[in-house]
């Protein structure tokens, strides 16, 4: 987003409606469409952040490659905490949790990728 404001708005509304969406579906899971998600999540999430992380824009450039490694390698260190409070969660049965952190990771996946990007800028 071009402004703080944008991207605040989008932001709040993507996580209510992830927050909604695991809200009224938690209880149609199973802890094995848990783990697969969760697996498949973490995967592609690897994949985009190696590949794409971090995302470059004209607001907030980083061209300097002792930085961009820097925050590859946090985005990284995120994504197995992550891996580690959904697994836990999930061991717990707190499935309402493990998916919202699912759909709020797979957001925040897709707005790193091209696609997102545009996506996003539209």
């Amino acid at each position: 987003m071009d402004t703080y404001g944008k991207c605040l708005l989008v932001s709040i509304a993507l996580f209510v409606a992830a927050a909604l969406i695991a809200k009224h579906t938690y209880r149609y899971w199973s802890i094995i469409w848990l783990v697969i998600l969760i697996t498949l999540i973490f995967t592609i999430g690897l994949y985009v952040l190696i590949k794409y992380a971090p995302r470059v824009t004209p607001d907030r450039l980083i061209t300097d490659p002792k930085e961009i490694r820097k925050f590859k390698t946090f985005c990284i260190a995120y994504i197995c905490i992550w891996l580690m409070v959904v697994s836990t969660l999930t061991m717990l049965g707190m499935k309402m949790y493990t998916l919202l952190l699912c759909f709020s990771v797979l957001q925040e996946l897709f707005t790193i990728t091209p696609t997102g990007h545009k996506f996003l800028i539209k």
